[in-house]
């Protein structure tokens, strides 16, 4: 698991999706949901075994990612190969 920011989001989530599949988890650290959601996404990713990279994003530090998104609300989970 990785956390991106909006500013390494396209060297962290974009270049490494050319080579493996990326898992986006757009959250926040108030979302109920998201907190429910979170751990079950890192457990099934563990699983892979380095086979597929979580990349978690804090929507409320890094709203350009949000918006290129387009979320309208979260948790939003995306995947990128």
């Amino acid at each position: 698991m990785i956390d991106v920011t909006d500013a390494t989001f396209e060297a962290e989530v974009v270049e490494a999706s050319k080579r493996v599949p990326v898992v986006v988890d757009l959250w926040a650290p108030w979302c109920g949901p998201c907190k429910t959601l979170g751990p079950i996404i890192e457990s099934v990713i563990a699983e892979t075994q380095g086979k597929v990279i979580l990349a978690k994003v804090n929507v409320d530090e890094n709203p350009a990612t949000s918006q290129a998104f387009q979320v309208q609300g979260i948790p939003a989970v995306y995947a990128l190969k």
